[in-house]
């Protein structure tokens, strides 16, 4: 589409619009758009491969379900009466016939999507093709969602068994497993090529292990065990899952799903009580190893208690009267706690000795000073002044009297006292020496 032409230096002119008016008139072209649709077109037919499928529970119509072929794509909208009707699922191949559609995706800023709304739908393919296909789909679906299960290891064991009306099948079975202590086993006959009443023993056995059997026969009669109803069960089922049919020559789908194939019912019970056993003397052995290693963690502690009991004791008997604090210490923390208080205490101890020695001998000395210097003061007055160094004379037989002294007027007349040299000043001790030798001196 061109416009017409402009010519150099010509003005531009153009019609105005807002973000609002140029939406509405997108609108408005859609509409008319759909108008046309509707009233030029017949209905359409369209052949593919449905891709998909949308359900939501409030709507009545699976919008936007996705057509594919020749690497092409287109959207229909399929009413969900039509496509139950007729059992249509992602992966059919079919025919959907509709009127073109159009509508304005307000999700995506007014995007115009053109659609087909399917009024008539069918398969495109025959119904045999189209049941294995589906079979096929679904089979590919169960081994995508396969798990596995271990065998039980309690003292107690169910084993349930789903064998055909045939009772040799299960004789056989029970032939190699035999009688043991704690299995408890649980028959159930079913019609073997019935893939509905296979499934439903499957479904209702209960037990720990589960054992599926089947004698030999044609290559026809094990196309139960590729059924999606078998195969859905099995997958299903959360317990030990045996497969004892036919011979080595039989594959089967089931053989990807169960825990265990064997070649025959009678190599199923081996199996089965194989493991039995084995279960059994993995629990001995591993009880026997748990109870030893139990007993040398106790033999350890023991060992390690009486060696810090020891070690206590020792530290006890260097420090006497701490040792019943001692006694009553079972841990390392403690007892390298009270180890580190003997040593302060007789860090502490030794100081105080020390300290006591120093004093006592300073005391000793000082005492010793003090004798000396009073012994020389006191011989020092003997010399100079012929007394005993406070005044008093060595003879008092000798000494002159004192001449009393005249007391002031108004004075109280005080008691007369022995001149005593006031450049001397004696402590207590020095006057108890002098004191005890002046009296030697005068009883002499």
């Amino acid at each position: 589409m061109t416009g017409p032409v402009r010519q150099p230096g010509e003005p531009v002119t153009a019609i105005e619009f807002t973000p609002r008016t140029l939406n509405q008139l997108f609108g408005r072209i859609a509409a008319n758009v759909r108008t046309d649709l509707k009233e030029g077109r017949g209905l359409v037919a369209v052949r593919g491969v449905l891709e998909t499928l949308p359900d939501k529970e409030r709507w009545t119509t699976h919008y936007g379900s996705q057509l594919t072929g020749g690497g092409e794509a287109v959207f229909l909208d399929i009413p969900k009466d039509l496509a139950q009707d007729l059992g249509v699922e992602p992966g059919d191949y079919v025919k959907a016939t509709g009127i073109l559609d159009s509508y304005a995706n307000t999700w995506d800023r007014g995007k115009l999507e053109f659609r087909l709304r399917v009024v008539a739908l069918e398969a495109s393919e025959p119904t045999d093709e189209l049941q294995q296909r589906r079979r096929e789909r679904d089979v590919l679906t169960i081994l995508r969602q396969r798990t596995r299960c271990a065998f039980p290891t309690t003292d107690e064991i169910a084993v349930t068994v789903v064998h055909p009306a045939s009772d040799q099948v299960s004789a056989d079975f029970m032939g190699q497993l035999g009688a043991m202590e704690g299995v408890h086993v649980e028959k159930a006959a079913v019609r073997i090529t019935d893939p509905t009443d296979v499934a439903r023993g499957i479904e209702q056995a209960g037990g720990d292990v589960l054992v599926l059997l089947r004698g030999g026969g044609s290559a026809d009669q094990f196309k139960v065990f590729e059924d999606p109803l078998v195969l859905g069960a099995l997958s299903k089922k959360r317990a030990y899952r045996v497969l004892g049919v036919g011979h080595s020559v039989h594959l089967t789908v089931a053989d990807l799903l169960c825990d265990q194939v064997v070649d025959t019912p009678t190599a199923a019970g081996s199996h089965i009580r194989e493991r039995i056993q084995e279960s059994r003397e993995q629990r001995r052995f591993t009880a026997a190893h748990d109870q030893l290693q139990r007993s040398n963690e106790l033999i350890r502690a023991k060992l390690a208690e009486a060696d810090a009991r020891l070690e206590i004791e020792q530290a006890a008997n260097a420090v006497p009267f701490v040792k019943p604090q001692m006694d009553l210490l079972v841990t390392d923390a403690d007892r390298a706690y009270y180890e580190k208080r003997i040593r302060s205490l007789e860090r502490a101890s030794s100081r105080a000795v020390r300290r006591a020695i120093a004093m006592a001998v300073i005391v000793a000395l000082l005492a010793a000073l003090l004798g000396l210097a009073a012994g020389v003061r006191i011989t020092w007055g003997f010399l100079r002044t012929g007394t005993m160094g406070i005044g008093v004379p060595a003879d008092p037989a000798r000494a002159p009297a004192a001449a009393p002294s005249a007391a002031p007027k108004g004075q109280r007349k005080r008691r007369s006292q022995p001149a005593v040299s006031e450049s001397v000043s004696l402590s207590r001790l020095q006057r108890n020496v002098i004191d005890a030798e002046y009296r030697s001196a005068t009883e002499a």
